[in-house]
């Protein structure tokens, strides 16, 4: 199962919102809980550094504010937390990912399809929720190009 390159991306999950627009995943501010929000032009709120630590393991970090990535909050929330050692890994399955816990055991998610909802770690789910597909900033984003699961 290959990884994603290291790269600044906007990251999307499977799932569409009831207009049928995609959920990018998106920065709040320091220790707000990362939600998914419709995929906007050139919002740098949607773009994520996606940095090779070791052993499989990345950073995430919102390209806002790289002083921080995403770590574990209350309640399974994923938030941005301060530089620390908060490293995930990604598990392709066909063109998407799971991003998954260093224990291999719990999966980012989503548990409505909606603007606003928060990502959230789920016991090792793999449903559509939690699938997310990478795309590179200077890759445009449109509805025919995700749809057909490029990049």
């Amino acid at each position: 199962m290959s990884s994603p390159s290291e790269g600044t991306y906007i990251i999307i999950n499977h799932v569409l919102d009831s207009n049928e627009d995609e959920l990018a995943i998106t920065f709040n501010g320091p220790s707000k809980p990362i939600t998914v929000t419709p995929l906007e032009d050139d919002d740098r709120n949607q773009t994520w550094v996606v940095a090779y630590r070791d052993h499989g393991m990345y950073h995430i970090r919102p390209q806002a504010d790289q002083s921080l990535e995403a770590g574990w909050g209350k309640n399974a929330s994923i938030i941005t937390k301060p530089k620390g050692d908060y490293v995930w890994k990604f598990t392709k399955d066909g063109d998407r990912y799971y991003i998954i816990d260093t224990d291999d055991t719990v999966n980012w998610g989503i548990e409505k399809a909606e603007g606003g909802t928060m990502i959230v770690g789920g016991k090792k789910a793999t449903n559509d929720k939690n699938r997310w597909e990478l795309f590179p900033v200077n890759v445009r984003v449109d509805d025919q190009h995700s749809r057909q699961g490029k990049n």
